[in-house]
């Protein structure tokens, strides 16, 4: 079944699951490297949870190195376009979004968060996958 995948739609899942470990052991460039090739390939595939989810990733990965406002932006635009899909929210990521939201919010402080968010909310899905690769 998966030879005959043209697309390699597994590819890319795999990947992503290859950076979230990365990430979650400390493999910074490890892990932007493989979630990057990850989302080219979603990207590629026109594959819209799998780029959905790859902001998700980003958001992971910056917070991990203390990029607070990122994180926090990319998580309001994957919870935004999540929302806009009707997808629930993975429960295999709980506790990371609640990782970055609180430790975001933290950092940050209330107003310096809720303006990340805010500018989070505002961007479609191609202008979050654009700054989740920037």
């Amino acid at each position: 079944m998966l030879q005959q995948d043209a697309r390699r739609s597994w590819l890319p899942w795999g990947l992503h699951w290859k950076g979230r470990i990365a990430t979650g052991r400390g493999e910074f460039e490890e892990a932007k490297e493989v979630l990057t090739e990850s989302l080219k390939l979603f990207q590629d595939n026109q594959d819209t949870s799998g780029k959905i989810r790859s902001l998700l990733a980003f958001s992971w990965l910056n917070a991990k190195q203390g990029f607070w406002e990122k994180a926090a932006t990319l998580l309001a635009a994957e919870e935004l376009q999540r929302e806009q899909e009707s997808s629930p929210s993975p429960p295999d990521w709980k506790q990371e979004i609640e990782f970055i939201k609180s430790e975001s919010r933290a950092s940050l402080g209330d107003s310096e968060f809720t303006t990340a968010w805010a500018a989070g909310e505002k961007m479609n899905l191609e202008q979050a996958v654009a700054y989740a690769r920037s």
